[in-house]
């Protein structure tokens, strides 16, 4: 048997907390959290102005626990969160100047963090790294998905 040190799964996981730790000191630097970035992110990444639900939905929660997230955020000038007058139970968010600035800052300090660790590997290295990845995540994505379906059953 494999000991736990020399598993992928067991590597894996280690560098996810140590990613995580790096990552909530950098942001915590700029005076937001892990889970701030990730909200931030999502409601960019949707565009301009988007639907509640869609964030919630890219972020795999349910509306009522990123209605309890953003609350910070909006409080903070970081989001701004409108109702639409056509349906008055349908929330539009968009991220403010200073939500668009703290997210550029945070993926500045995420840039310097790959830059540091991609300097201690040589080109093929990198190359190897990311193939393995990308083969892992397509792997796990797989398994999610069989697991739902047989989750429906």
């Amino acid at each position: 048997m494999t000991p736990p040190s020399e598993m992928l799964v067991s590597q894996a996981a280690l560098v996810a907390e140590l990613m995580d730790a790096a990552l909530e000191k950098a942001l915590q630097s700029h005076g937001i959290s892990h889970r701030t970035f990730e909200l931030l992110s999502a409601i960019k990444a949707a565009g301009g102005q988007v639907a509640q639900a869609e964030v919630a939905r890219r972020l795999g929660i349910t509306p009522p626990s990123l209605t309890e997230g953003l609350r910070p955020l909006v409080k903070s000038g970081l989001v701004s969160q409108q109702l639409v007058p056509s349906d008055n139970r349908v929330k539009r968010l968009q991220l403010t100047e200073l939500g668009e600035a703290k997210l550029a800052l945070a993926l500045h300090e995420i840039a310097a963090i790959d830059r540091a660790i991609t300097a201690e590997l040589d080109g093929n290295q990198l190359k190897i790294a990311l193939g393995a990845l990308r083969r892992a995540a397509r792997v796990l994505v797989r398994l999610s998905s069989n697991e739902s379906d047989s989750n429906r059953e």
